[in-house]
């Protein structure tokens, strides 16, 4: 669960990257699993500062940003550019809504 590639990114990382918010309930089910496994640090970082959060919130999935945010994930953390979620998901409204 705390594997990480060259860019420091987890597991998490990657199920809250899917493509597509069409595969919302398939992310949002890995990273509940994830999650539950209480090894995960919501608010871990990849080498350019990107969170799940982040990752979630640019991949345009609600119900995992949704999820991430109930369980605690720092909504104010900023990436290496200086942008927070809120900033990273200004082109999708479902998402923004979330955060605010």
């Amino acid at each position: 669960v705390t594997v990480k590639d060259e860019f420091l990114s987890t597991l998490l990382h990657a199920a809250c990257c899917a493509s597509n918010s069409s595969r919302d309930p398939l992310a949002l089910a890995i990273v509940v699993i994830l999650v539950k496994t209480g090894k995960i640090d919501l608010d871990i970082t990849n080498s350019f500062g990107g969170t799940p959060l982040h990752f979630a919130a640019g991949a345009c999935l609600p119900a995992v940003v949704e999820y991430l945010v109930d369980q605690g994930a720092n909504t104010d953390l900023t990436n290496n550019d200086d942008q927070n979620a809120l900033m990273i998901a200004m082109s999708n409204y479902d998402t923004i809504s979330l955060l605010m």
